[in-house]
Formats: C-alpha cells, structure tokens, sequence
C-alpha cells in the first residue's frame, strides 16, 4: 500500500513547526534580575495585594451577610461530631 502525499506533508508541516518553536525558544533569553531590583510583575503584584487589603476594609453588604451568617453557623454548628 502506497501512503498519500498528505501524511508526509502534515508529518514534515510537524516536524518543521517543532524545529521552529525550538529554534524560537533556544534565542529567547531570560535575564535574571539583580539582586535587590524588582521586576515589574513583583511591583504589580505589590500594587494588587495592597489594593486587596484596602478593598477588604470596605465590604459590600451582601459579603458582610454572608460572613454574619457564617459566624452565626460556626456557633450553632459543634466543632467536631467526634
């Protein structure tokens, strides 16, 4: 049985797309950032985490309902059924 012209292409289309993408990856360099300096995802995680603790002090009124009502479960529920 002979096989298609197709099964080659896609195969060599494969191949070719492998050699490519490591090719593309073997040039990109990661530089290491210096000890002490930081990197601007470090610098906007910061910015979110501060943003976060500055949003959790002014809850919306539904979370504040749902937290009342937790607390209230957490004190009628026992601790351990054990």
């Amino acid at each position: 049985m002979k096989k298609s012209n197709a099964h080659y292409f896609i195969l060599a289309a494969l191949i070719l797309c492998s050699v490519c993408s490591y090719v593309f990856l073997a040039t990109r360099s990661v530089s290491t950032p210096e000890i002490g300096v930081q990197t601007s995802t470090e610098i906007t995680i910061d910015k979110e985490k501060k943003e976060v603790e500055e949003g959790s002090k002014n809850l919306l009124p539904d979370v504040k309902i749902v937290k009342k009502l937790a607390n209230a479960a957490r004190r009628l529920l026992p601790a351990s059924a054990y």
